[in-house]
């Protein structure tokens, strides 16, 4: 796991996050604060509401979408605690979240 953080888009659907949430890329993963994702949003537009969900999380609480849009989430704490516990993985923690609200692109 690298330390380097950086601001680039590197995945489709990157602009959509960048224009709502501070968010950073880290390797493969995409990192968006907790505190973010769990506010309703100020802004208009299409969003995907995860509701009670278990999440991959990192130690300083940020929240992961692999290659920019599959966010590390699931129904059962057990699949996460699986999916987490890979080495190439760098969420540390399972954490339940009440509502997470990430952009949505629509395909017409």
């Amino acid at each position: 796991m690298s330390d380097e953080k950086t601001q680039t888009d590197t995945a489709e659907g990157q602009s959509e996050l960048t224009a709502v949430f501070m968010r950073e890329q880290r390797g493969k993963f995409t990192a968006i604060p907790v505190s973010e994702v769990t506010r309703t949003p100020a802004s208009s537009g299409t969003f995907k509401l995860y509701v009670n969900k278990y999440w991959g999380v990192t130690d300083d609480d940020y929240i992961l979408l692999y290659r920019g849009y599959s966010p590390q989430c699931n129904d059962s704490k057990s699949v996460v605690e699986s999916i987490i516990s890979s080495s190439s993985h760098i969420a540390t923690k399972v954490k339940r979240i009440d509502a997470v609200w990430l952009p949505h692109k629509c395909d017409a």
